[in-house]
């Protein structure tokens, strides 16, 4: 980045409102959604979305250190159980196709991550120290699940990561979707860690830009070339454009992280991934995780895990099965 470009930023950043990214005065809605009536209209496409899952489901609301964090779980209680992590700005509606084609042998259990979208808390935690590891320990210890297979899609990965390194014990087999974490981002989505940068993105977002074709064309970059979006997630990306303050993204894990990892890993990285360069992921992985089994999936984006469904879901399916470690139930 040129010095010029620098300085005209950091002036475009000093001209946004000065209660920008101040708390809201209310305090019945999380402070990073716009108003109540935005963080309403969010909270009803969640609640469609959750009726909407085809297969039976309860849900609960468990105590961590970090708020009060909303839970999905469905399959048998005494199956192996399964901890999905999602990614930032989304909740665990983003994984109703892996709760839908995993409950049958597995134990789903699907958070919202404090601080995003979902029915959790709203505090948001730090990506660079163990905090995110802290919290989804506190949500195993609350539903009494002494270690469980993890799945990570996106900063979902990242979690995941952190997770299997700050408390290796609590992670089974170690499963990760076009994951955070492994590698840097491609210009220009790596903009977006550069403080400022999210928040005039917001501000642009909210005063000039949303609509239906941004929200379109933002998930069709997430999609592999030739496949038909989804219309349910379309109509997300358009609330969280309007209404939502959008989180940056996570960095890398350091190298001495990545070696604290003991679990079988597998790592799926799509085609046409577009965050990440799916070699640079890969070789990473390879280069610093002890046990991992890493595929370069065909006609695939950074979406997978609701683009390729069901061929993600046999696939989570055939290497969760084959752990060696899980105890007997």
């Amino acid at each position: 980045m040129t010095a010029n470009f620098r300085e005209h930023l950091h002036h475009v950043i000093n001209e946004l409102p000065s209660n920008y990214s101040q708390p809201s005065i209310m305090t019945d809605f999380p402070n990073y959604y716009i108003s109540a009536a935005g963080y309403a209209a969010l909270m009803d496409w969640y609640a469609r979305a959750l009726a909407g899952i085809r297969v039976p489901v309860e849900t609960c609301r468990v105590p961590t250190r970090y708020g009060i964090t909303h839970v999905i779980q469905s399959g048998p209680p005494d199956a192996p159980p399964v901890l999905l992590l999602h990614g930032i700005n989304t909740s665990a509606m983003s994984w109703r196709p892996q709760i839908e084609g995993l409950a049958a042998r597995f134990r789903v259990i699907a958070p919202d991550i404090v601080g995003f979208t979902g029915r959790s808390g709203s505090t948001r935690l730090v990506y660079r120290d163990d905090s995110y590891a802290r919290w989804a320990v506190d949500v195993l210890d609350a539903l009494d699940v002494p270690a469980a297979h993890v799945v990570g899609g996106s900063a979902g990965g990242h979690f995941a990561l952190k997770l299997a390194a700050w408390s290796p014990e609590r992670v089974l087999r170690l499963a990760l979707l076009n994951p955070c974490g492994l590698a840097n981002y491609r210009f220009p989505y790596g903009l977006t860690r550069i403080h400022g940068i999210p928040s005039l993105l917001n501000w642009l977002n909210h005063r000039i830009l949303a609509s239906a074709t941004l929200a379109r064309i933002l998930v069709r970059k997430g999609v592999a070339p030739g496949l038909t979006l989804d219309a349910d997630w379309v109509e997300f990306s358009y609330l969280i454009l309007r209404h939502y303050r959008r989180h940056g993204p996570p960095g890398v894990l350091r190298a001495d992280e990545l070696r604290r990892i003991q679990s079988p890993t597998l790592l799926l990285v799509g085609e046409h991934e577009v965050f990440h360069h799916p070699r640079a992921i890969i070789q990473r992985a390879q280069r610093h995780l002890r046990a991992v089994t890493a595929e370069q999936v065909s006609a695939a984006g950074h979406d997978m895990h609701r683009d390729r469904a069901e061929w993600v879901n046999g696939r989570l399916t055939a290497f969760l099965r084959a752990n060696e470690r899980t105890p007997v139930y």
